[in-house]
């Protein structure tokens, strides 16, 4: 046995009793002590080392610490060592800890014991830092040291220190590369300890793994893949991949290529941008194609080829080279539930963000997908007969003559009518509204489908669309269109005037549009053709015509009314029917036309969605400034209205006031007659006010009441024309309003209850009124002091009476009366002054709804700009939010496009 493992185990002793079995070792170890201490020279620190392991196995503490505390030897840093130990047993723990810190030795194996003594120590104080401390000092001193690294691995994990346990695992993985600690890294990986650590940690141990176990580093991979998938991580996650795949001489890896496969088609979801995507997706697929067995490589390859038709400068040319080579030399494919399967997705991102992809588009795509036919196209100018050439072959005729709009005719098990715009699929279900729909002129494009029995359709498998005649609104570029959803073109021609200059320049233009459907040249009427010989020579002449410009082409001579089982025969012949073409290509190829559509039309509905918004806010930005301006103007018409009506009143009151004030100066004066020679003089004041009150009283009801209460019927009659012309101020301008909105939306309904409140209240103020009583002689003038102290003083003798008479008499006819007959006036009108203070109030009532009405049209157009603004500022701010997604839909379709031409020429395949 080693010295250093007796050491460890502490059975140093043992050398001391080699051939001495028999006799106890204490009692061995004593006799030989005594022996060395009678020799003066020797070392007994040895002794007395080995004497303290048999104390401390003995169980007796401190007398193996009193032995140990004696070596001075070599032995004495494992001395210090075992006191440690000691002091732990007899549960001196701190002054333990101080002495495993005094041990001081360049000997590896006590160091790791002494450190293994010590964090031993501390877990069982509960002391972590400390712990954490120490063992990790001691797996970067000696990690080869038996268990330190498997001490250190149970600790972390029970401390749930996964980062520290996952680093252990790492760095042991690498300096060690044993297997075993890739494996506690997988199981870390699994458990999601790993899901918030820097992916560029892995990066080395993951090269390592690759060369040592391929099985093992797919396996590891998947689960980081995994892991980080969702996490903010995903993305660094991926540039460690494509770098460590960068520096690998790699073969292929049918795991880790499928991983790359599941990431870039998640990729092109439309969830990231483009920018984030550029500087990681080149790198993926390039590392892609490297992964994946050439014999399998097609999508990786369109995808390379895809990406480069998009972004030229991101990838490298031999990556770009490679993928050309692998295409061409593997067979296309792409099937038919994949190109919908993009057709919906484009779909579905368009409702999520608002945009309208048309109704029209989608119906297309399901009538392809779910009906396996052969789609013919029909078309001619007017007059050709192209209606009845297509009545002849359905055998009946259910649409209109000439039709306006293109129309699908399917076999069905009955009739069933469609009319298809962008804006939904409606059926129809009377022939007459189907046919007047599609005979009917739109601004709009629409599309009529009609499925009815038809034994010629069902027996061939074939489905015809009628389109409108050139000479109509339709032109080349409309029919253009949907002969990209069509195998084949049959051009109508009348015999009388066949394969006109014009009939060849459309053929050109839709030849060019579509370069590979085939076209058929249909010579009709010629039943209307009486001789055999003008017949032949029509035919040959249009023969000839035609393949002037277009050799490869039939021309098919026709009878629409005459039609026989040999001519249709023929025709099938001529389009192709039952020649074992490919329909699911076929039908897949027009899917992704349609896939093409959609995305031009999102790309121009972005644009339409931006242009529409900013004429809205310029629509806004002036209906505001003119709602603005007839808020003004509504209040400068109620000041001005206001003012009218109340100039009005005072003119009428003031008229009123000119008349009165004479007529209470006569009425006062009337009251001379009242005064008599034998009157009272000593209280002839007093009768005489109480007569001028009585007489003023019957006059303001007799007189001045019936003459006020018409004066203001004429009052409320010229205020109400002053209003009614308000009100036609308001019409006006609410009509304008409207046209401008192009709705009913504001109504300008003044409050004309005022004008019945205002006749009330004449009513009520001139039905009768109660004046206070008005002392006319009872006042403290001179003139009526001196009467009332004559009256006093000379009233009870007789001579004196026709001297008071007299006096009182003058008085009464020659008195101005004017102080008091504007007290009464003053009086009278009071409350006719107070009905005027009103005015200003009702005025502000009878436009308070108009102006209300305007007040919240502001207050809309303001939120309304307000927030078209910020959407738009929010769009142009981050296009790329609509852009990018659809961008990514263009490069799945270029993909498509790839692996659907596989193994054909470049230029079948649109870049």
């Amino acid at each position: 046995m080693k010295l250093e493992e007796q050491l460890i185990r502490k059975s140093y002793y043992e050398t001391f009793l080699m051939g001495t079995e028999k006799e106890h070792p204490v009692e061995l170890l004593g006799r030989i002590y005594t022996m060395e201490q009678e020799n003066g020279l020797a070392d007994l620190s040895y002794i007395r080392f080995a004497q303290g392991e048999i104390y401390y196995h003995s169980k007796d503490f401190e007398a193996a610490i009193f032995k140990w505390e004696k070596v001075e030897n070599e032995l004495s840093a494992w001395a210090r060592k075992n006191i440690g130990d000691a002091q732990v047993q007899l549960g001196q723990a701190d002054t333990a800890e101080g002495m495993y810190k005094s041990v001081v030795t360049d000997c590896p194996t006590l160091t790791a014991e002494t450190s293994l003594h010590l964090f031993d120590l501390y877990a069982k104080q509960h002391k972590v830092e400390e712990a954490f401390q120490v063992i990790r000092t001691a797996v970067a001193q000696d990690p080869d040291y038996p268990n330190v690294t498997g001490v250190a691995r149970a600790f972390y994990e029970e401390q749930q220190d996964w980062n520290s346990a996952v680093d252990l695992a790492v760095q042991e993985a690498l300096r060690t590369g044993s297997l075993y600690w890739f494996d506690v890294l997988q199981h870390y990986i699994e458990e999601g300890w790993t899901s918030g650590m820097s992916p560029h940690t892995f990066q080395r141990a993951m090269d390592t793994l690759y060369y040592v176990d391929t099985d093992r580093f797919s396996r590891m991979l998947a689960s980081f893949w995994n892991s980080y998938r969702g996490s903010e991580l995903y993305f660094t996650w991926l540039q460690s991949v494509n770098q460590l795949f960068r520096g690998m001489d790699v073969v292929p890896v049918r795991q880790a290529a499928l991983l790359h496969e599941q990431t870039y088609e998640e990729l092109l979801k439309g969830v990231y941008f483009v920018r984030e995507l550029q500087e990681l997706v080149p790198g993926l697929l390039t590392n892609w194609l490297r992964l994946t067995e050439p014999q399998v490589a097609l999508l990786p390859s369109a995808a390379v080829l895809a990406w480069h038709s998009m972004f030229a400068d991101s990838l490298e040319t031999s990556t770009v080279q490679r993928a050309e080579e692998l295409i061409s030399s593997l067979a296309g494919t792409y099937s038919l539930s994949a190109s919908m399967h993009l057709f919906q997705s484009i779909l579905e991102w368009a409702k999520v963000n608002e945009l309208e992809a048309g109704a029209r588009l989608g119906w297309w795509a399901q009538e392809i997908m779910e009906h396996e036919t052969y789609r013919v196209l029909v078309a001619g100018i007017g007059g050709s007969g192209k209606s009845s050439f297509i009545q002849s072959l359905i055998g009946e005729a259910v649409l209109s003559t000439p039709t306006a709009a293109v129309t699908v005719i399917r076999e069905g098990d009955s009739l069933y009518m469609e009319e298809i715009t962008d804006h939904g699929v409606h059926s129809v279900e009377e022939l007459e509204v189907f046919q007047e729909l599609t005979a009917t002129q739109r601004r709009s494009k629409i599309c009529a489908s009609v499925a009815l029995p038809s034994p010629f359709l069902q027996e061939n498998g074939l489905t015809l669309l009628d389109t409108p005649g050139f000479d109509g609104r339709a032109g080349a570029g409309d029919v253009a269109e949907y002969m990209q959803l069509t195998d084949s073109l049959l051009l109508v021609l009348d015999v009388n005037a066949p394969f006109s200059d014009r009939e060849r320049d459309i053929v050109l233009q839709l030849q060019q549009k579509v370069p590979h459907l085939p076209i058929t040249f249909i010579l009709n009427k010629m039943d209307t053709i009486y001789s055999e010989e003008e017949a032949s020579r029509i035919i040959e002449g249009t023969r000839a015509r035609v393949h002037m410009y277009f050799p490869g082409c039939a021309v098919l001579p026709y009878s629409s009314r005459y039609t026989s089982k040999q001519q249709l025969q023929e025709l099938l012949r001529l389009i192709g029917v039952g020649r074992g073409r490919d329909m699911e290509q076929a039908r897949n190829v027009k899917l992704l036309f349609l896939v093409q559509k959609l995305i031009q039309r999102l790309l121009e509905k972005r644009v339409e969605v931006e242009e529409s918004l900013a004429e809205e806010i310029r629509w806004n930005e002036d209906m505001l400034s003119k709602l603005k301006i007839a808020v003004e103007n509504v209040r400068d018409l109620e000041d001005e209205k206001t003012r009218a009506i109340k100039q009005l009143y005072r003119a009428m009151k003031t008229d009123m006031k000119k008349g009165m004030a004479d007529s209470i100066v006569n009425v006062v004066r009337s009251c001379a007659d009242y005064v008599r020679e034998d009157s009272d003089f000593r209280n002839l004041d007093k009768e005489l006010d109480a007569e001028i009150n009585r007489r003023l009283q019957e006059y303001l009801q007799r007189k001045v009441l019936p003459q006020l209460h018409e004066a203001l019927g004429e009052w409320t009659g010229s205020a109400e024309q002053e209003l009614l012309q308000g009100q036609s101020h308001m019409n006006e301008m609410f009509e304008a309003f409207n046209a401008l909105y192009q709705e009913e939306r504001l109504q300008a309904a003044c409050d004309f209850r005022v004008v019945d409140d205002w006749n009330r209240d004449a009513d009520r103020m001139t039905i009768g009124i109660q004046l206070e009583e008005v002392s006319i002689l009872r006042r403290f003038t001179p003139t009526q002091l001196l009467l009332k102290s004559a009256g006093k003083l000379f009233g009870a003798i007789p001579q004196n009476k026709a001297m008071l008479y007299n006096k009182y008499k003058k008085y009464l006819e020659t008195e101005s009366f004017e102080e008091a007959a504007a007290s009464v006036i003053q009086q009278f009108f009071m409350q006719f002054d107070l009905f005027e203070k009103t005015l200003e109030r009702d005025m502000h009532l009878f436009f308070k709804q108009p102006l209300s009405v305007l007040q919240d049209a502001v207050a809309e157009a303001e939120a309304n700009m307000e927030e078209k603004t910020a959407i738009l500022a929010e769009m142009q701010a981050e296009p790329e939010v609509h852009r990018d997604p659809l961008t990514l839909f263009e490069l799945r379709l270029r993909q498509a496009e790839w692996m659907m031409y596989a193994g054909q020429s470049r230029t079948a395949v649109r870049l």
